[in-house]
């Protein structure tokens, strides 16, 4: 369906489910030359399959809400790395951010505003205190380490993927202070405070937290006070 102003799709994919060697085939012949090669650079097998699904569900998913053909599709990126489709055309205006995980990719389009997604499967290893430390503001450490178990990886999960959603949002890379930035999050709202810091009014992004599987946790950060609440779909392969 097509794009409108303040409406933010989420086009998602479990990479586990594609396995047919004709689909994959599909899926390949939708990647330019230069991502087919950086594909095959990849060392295991499986992180080649995550690239093929992620870009694949890119290009045809652009396509689509543009009416280009996917290997039409032309990307260039900001200083800090933030991939922005070249808008020729039909292509104008339209936004896009893409992350992957363990069994999961994720793709958020929307039109003119600032945008970024984040993915994260829960199970991953990680040492949450010492990370939380290194990158969350007191106030976010703080409720943190109220928590225990479950609850206090589910909580620093939400908060991670919230945070670098933002960050992708921006497009400035780590090189943003971190520790300035806190969101809060448990309530009815998800509220980002941005008083400590020089980055601008936090009362003007859209912060939404998803759960597209039971291991992964999903954020979407949309630079705007009006965006409606993302609308998640399932890529099932079918390409346009």
């Amino acid at each position: 369906m097509p794009l409108v102003p303040g409406q933010i799709q989420v086009h998602y994919a479990f990479t586990d489910r594609f396995a047919d060697v004709g689909q994959l085939e599909a899926f390949a012949a939708l990647l330019s030359d230069e991502e087919r090669a950086r594909r095959e650079r990849f060392r295991f097998e499986r992180d080649r399959h995550l690239y093929l699904v992620a870009h694949a569900l890119v290009r045809d998913r652009l396509s689509a809400l543009t009416g280009l053909p996917p290997r039409a599709l032309q990307f260039e990126s900001g200083e800090h790395g933030k991939p922005e489709l070249v808008s020729p055309g039909a292509a104008t205006g339209v936004r896009f951010n893409l992350s992957h995980t363990h069994g999961l990719v994720a793709c958020a389009v929307g039109l003119h505003d600032d945008l970024g997604v984040d993915v994260e499967h829960r199970d991953r290893t990680v040492e949450l205190e010492q990370v939380a430390r290194s990158v969350y503001s007191p106030a976010e450490l703080e409720g943190l380490l109220a928590l225990e178990g479950r609850a206090r990886r589910v909580r620093f999960f939400q908060l991670w993927t919230l945070k670098e959603a933002y960050i992708k949002a921006v497009g400035q890379g780590l090189s943003m202070p971190l520790k300035q930035i806190t969101l809060s999050v448990g309530g009815p709202e998800i509220s980002l405070d941005l008083s400590q810091s020089d980055l601008g009014d936090g009362a003007d992004w859209c912060l939404t937290l998803a759960e597209p599987g039971a291991d992964h946790q999903l954020a979407v950060a949309v630079r705007s006070r009006s965006a409606g609440p993302p609308q998640l779909r399932e890529w099932t392969g079918e390409v346009s």
